[in-house]
């Protein structure tokens, strides 16, 4: 393995753990009713990512967009990100509506809980 390449591993290992951290946070606050529904739940995955350490940090941003999609970013928004914080944030908002947990959560908030609807 190149150096290159352990450094692109250890960077999408990082956003794996970041996205599970996000949607672990996520899932408590569903739990709890802190968050009622989908747009409750997507307002506070954007504020929550908006000021995470690895968007705001120049260096940790270079660090996430070195493996983000550029293109995916041009696609949604029609222009290259202005900086590595963009992209970053984009990345990280785009990795963690896209994982399982995520979906489930939506998914949950959106149907309704079973699981309550049976008691």
């Amino acid at each position: 393995m190149t150096d290159a390449s352990f450094i692109h591993s250890e960077i999408s290992r990082t956003v794996n753990d970041i996205v599970d951290g996000l949607t672990s946070e996520l899932k408590r606050a569903v739990d709890e009713k802190e968050i009622l529904d989908t747009e409750d739940l997507d307002q506070q995955l954007w504020e929550t990512v908006d000021s995470h350490e690895w968007v705001i940090y120049t260096f940790k941003a270079g660090l996430i967009a070195a493996v983000a999609d550029w293109e995916e970013y041009i696609g949604e928004y029609g222009h290259a990100a202005p900086n590595p914080e963009a992209l970053a944030f984009f990345h990280l908002l785009q990795e963690t509506r896209g994982s399982d947990e995520y979906q489930e959560l939506w998914e949950k908030l959106e149907n309704g809980d079973d699981e309550e609807e049976e008691d």
